[in-house]
């Protein structure tokens, strides 16, 4: 069974375990100005010490990328229900850098100016170090492309990273640090070019976990800057609040806040008045604090119940948050202007579910709070819905999003989730998937985490997010645009293979969202000779469906596409939303089976031990054994039989070492191949990435050399999953597609406590051809299998040469009969049954 990955306990309890039991003494900083000049440090009146073993300092040394190591790779992306995330920690032409890391992204919005916006996140130059700087980024068109120009202060140590924006668009950039002794502090540094430059960081008391808000309201606290921290890792004595009251340029020395709040971020309410939130879900509210003159009273402080606590470490997040605690106010002018919201991922207290995205809602000012209610509409109580956070639009509209494991059975491959309530937060929309699904445990940069929160900005349309994701395999930051206006979406699907020579109809869908569709503008834009793109109308089928048209290519042809509608608010919207300087694109020709196992029948493979004491691979039907939880109940495929790790009943796992099953001979050289299995994989260690199930290949028989393709290391439980490595993934490994090719299955066990069951079904390797799609049998390729391929079928199996030359437009692997990936005498007497009338490939 698997155990409890975290612990249920509060923030506090937390704290005292793991960084032990020496608090700051409980003293207030006395009022008084102290201003930073980006060199000086403001002396502090007491100075804290950074407790050992604490996350937020270097650990270990600065190591600059050399010239040798600036290998990239194409930008990461995700393409879920119409949105697409872009990587934003990208280099000056675009690309991926290989081998770093970045990850706990903040995002601000230029008020004045949509196309203007700024992320700042945690960079690690590499991955082999936990030594991070100040990373950042700027769009100037939506989002849609991002520089990245270097991070602020190359080789000092920064962490935690906040960014805001105030009412003339003017971002500010806070910035958690230590200085020798591990003091710690924060600097705040300032950009007037959106985010181009900074200038000098400004001292900012600060600690650990800090966060910032602008007040961008018409009061009198216009443009002032709050900020609060964990006062336990503060260079403050016991102050865990500051504030400036000119636009940055100084900060006010520490204080307290009622309730000590950590680990929970700031809003401005519709009279200038500030709420600061935290765990143990303690909400506190000052009305005075945006009054320079007034003396700083907190008039209110409430515990909200939202059934839990925060939770720290274990799950898809071992060694960070799995969500700070977000506090929101509607300022819409509407019928909730005023209402306070907050909203976290919790460990529930009156269910076992690990992680629930939890919300409750004040229309008093925070003064009383309803009942928590769950946002997630999951039906189990197995998933983490992780690193929730919240928004709210001008007009009113509440915006969630969170990390969700529901679709994995091992609680570990996310993707983020999207809810919105239209009515102050009693009822939220059915929960939407708007990425792919990413695993969060691979890239880590020597810290077992991918930070410790995201962050969103709403508007009356939709919504902006930056949060961390690994789709390329590496820890990176990504950008969406959540649109609540027009959207273009494809209820089937895009194609990624058009038959050659005859058109194609694609459904498309139109939904409106907050606006209306203007009506005959909803386009399909295309072109299959790369030169201009030409347009055609989308038809109408009735409500929001529409087909799309496409002309018949020919095998000579690229078709690629795009597609737009008007919106009576948005203007013309196009999917992807950066058309044309993005599109989609398609084949043309027909996908082949050439290798179809289901292992029922022997495949010619053979195992291999390679030192383990147990768990050799063995083809059969899986026992079931009711007194051993590890392996699987049946097959993948349902036909019977695959390959498990020992099919015995008692103990049988992987233990201390590594057990192979590598293939037959596979003829690959006509490429453009997919390579798709079904596998199984138990593990009750899945940190680390120790324990894990290989895929290699090789171009030249089992001379080799082999070439990694695949690594598994997530725990799936009792679920068989898919994995498919197309001929891209096979080029970007640099393998060689030849006629002599073998595939290799290696499970490894690399602690004899932990439990390792691996199992491997339905193999399929298909192909693209471009001209009519043959089925195994037909040899001469007329479209049926008959007396008139006997002759063909023996010229493949004895002179393939011979046969190329007869048969010009076919393939000799047709006559591969019984799918073993080899064409030879084990074919006959299948060939001569599907002849007959009875069972064809």
């Amino acid at each position: 069974m698997r155990s409890r990955l975290f612990a249920r306990s509060v923030v506090l309890s937390v704290l005292t375990l793991f960084f032990g039991a020496t608090w700051v003494q409980r003293a207030e900083a006395q009022p008084r100005q102290a201003r930073g000049d980006g060199a000086g440090r403001v002396p502090p009146t007491q100075q804290r010490r950074a407790v050992p073993g604490h996350q937020e300092v270097p650990r270990d040394p600065y190591l600059p990328r050399q010239p040798g190591q600036n290998e990239t790779s194409p930008a990461g992306q995700s393409f879920r229900d119409g949105l697409l995330s872009v990587q934003v920690n990208v280099d000056a032409n675009g690309e991926n850098i290989v081998g770093d890391a970045a990850n706990e992204p903040s995002l601000a919005v230029d008020p004045n100016d949509h196309n203007k916006m700024v992320i700042v996140w945690r960079q690690f130059d590499t991955i082999q170090s936990n030594f991070r700087q100040a990373g950042n980024a700027f769009t100037t068109d939506g989002g849609s492309s991002w520089t990245f120009p270097g991070v602020i202060e190359p080789g000092i140590f920064r962490s935690d990273p906040v960014v805001d924006v105030d009412s003339q668009g003017v971002f500010y950039y806070n910035s958690l640090t230590t200085d020798g002794n591990n003091n710690f502090t924060t600097q705040v540094f300032k950009s007037l070019d959106g985010g181009m430059t900074w200038g000098p960081g400004v001292e900012a008391f600060g600690g650990d976990k800090q966060w910032m808000v602008i007040d961008r309201t018409n009061g009198i606290g216009r443009d002032n800057i709050y900020a609060f921290w964990t006062r336990f890792f503060s260079i403050c004595p016991a102050g865990h609040f500051t504030r400036s009251y000119d636009q940055g340029q100084s900060f006010v020395d520490c204080t307290n806040i009622p309730g000590t709040p950590q680990w929970g971020t700031l809003a401005i309410g519709p009279n200038g008045e500030l709420y600061v939130c935290g765990d143990g879900f303690v909400v506190s509210r000052s009305s005075t604090v945006q009054d320079p003159n007034a003396p700083l009273q907190w008039d209110l402080q409430r515990n909200v119940n939202l059934d839990g606590s925060l939770q720290f470490g274990g799950g898809p997040n071992p060694g960070g948050l799995l969500g700070q605690t977000w506090i929101a106010v509607d300022r819409s002018n509407g019928p909730n202007d005023g209402n306070v919201y907050l909203l976290a991922s919790v460990g529930r207290n009156s269910t076992p579910d690990p992680l629930d995205v939890m919300f409750a809602r004040s229309t008093d000012g925070g003064n009383s709070w309803s009942a928590p209610l769950r946002v997630n509409d999951d039906p189990g109580t197995s998933a983490f819905q992780w690193f929730g956070t919240m928004s709210v639009a001008p007009n009113g509209r509440i915006d969630a999003i969170w990390n969700d494991t529901r679709n994995d059975p091992g609680g570990v491959m996310s993707e983020v989730f999207y809810s919105f309530s239209q009515d102050g937060g009693l009822t939220w929309s059915p929960n939407q998937s708007i990425s792919e699904p990413f695993n969060p445990l691979v890239g880590h940069p020597n810290q077992n985490k991918i930070g410790d929160y995201c962050e969103m900005v709403s508007d009356d349309l939709g919504a902006d997010l930056a949060y961390s994701a690994t789709f390329n395999g590496e820890q990176d930051v990504y950008y969406v645009r959540i649109t609540r206006g027009l959207r273009i979406l494809f209820p089937n699907g895009l194609p990624d293979l058009m038959a050659p020579n005859e058109p194609l109809d694609l459904a498309v869908q139109i939904e409106e969202g907050s606006e209306s569709l203007i009506a005959g503008s909803a386009m399909l834009h295309y072109r299959y000779d790369g030169g201009a793109f030409l347009m055609t109308p989308l038809a109408p089928l009735g409500g929001n469906l529409f087909t799309a048209t496409f002309p018949p290519p020919t095998c000579a042809d690229s078709p690629e596409f795009f597609f737009s509608a008007e919106g009576s608010a948005s203007g013309i919207v196009t999917q992807p939303p950066d058309a044309p300087a993005r599109f989609f694109s398609a084949g043309v020709g027909t996908r082949v089976t050439i290798v179809d196992m289901d292992f029922e029948t022997a495949p010619g493979w053979f195992a291999e031990n390679l030192g383990a004491t147990s768990g050799d691979w063995e083809r059969g039907v899986p026992v079931n054994d009711p007194n051993w939880a590890y392996d699987p109940i049946s097959d993948s495929d349902g036909s019977g039989q695959c390959y498990v790790t020992q099919n015995q009943f008692g103990n049988t796992d992987v233990d201390n070492g590594a057990v192979r099953v590598t293939s037959g001979v596979f003829d690959l050289s006509m490429g453009n191949v997919a390579i798709s299995y079904d596998y199984y994989l138990f593990l009750t260690n899945a940190t680390g990435g120790v324990d894990q199930l290989t895929v290699e290949i090789s171009s030249n028989d089992l001379a080799g050399p082999w070439v990694e393709i695949a690594r598994h290391v997530t725990n799936g439980d009792l679920n068989w999953r898919t994995h498919v490595i197309d001929q891209a993934a096979l080029n970007a490994a640099g393998v060689n597609m030849t006629t002599a090719m073998r595939l290799r299955f290696t499970a490894n066990d690399a602690n004899p406590q932990s439990i390792v069951e691996a199992g491997l079904d339905a193999l399929k390797i298909t192909t693209v051809t471009c001209g009519p799609a043959f089925r195994p049998g037909d040899l001469n390729c007329d479209g049926s299998v008959n007396g008139g391929d006997i002759d063909p079928f023996f010229l493949a199996l004895g002179d393939p040469a011979a046969y190329a030359i007869a048969f010009p437009n076919c393939d000799a692997q047709l006559a591969d009969m019984n799918g073993d990936g080899r064409v030879n005498g084990a074919d006959i007497d299948p060939f001569f049954a599907c002849l007959g009338g009875g069972v064809c490939p």
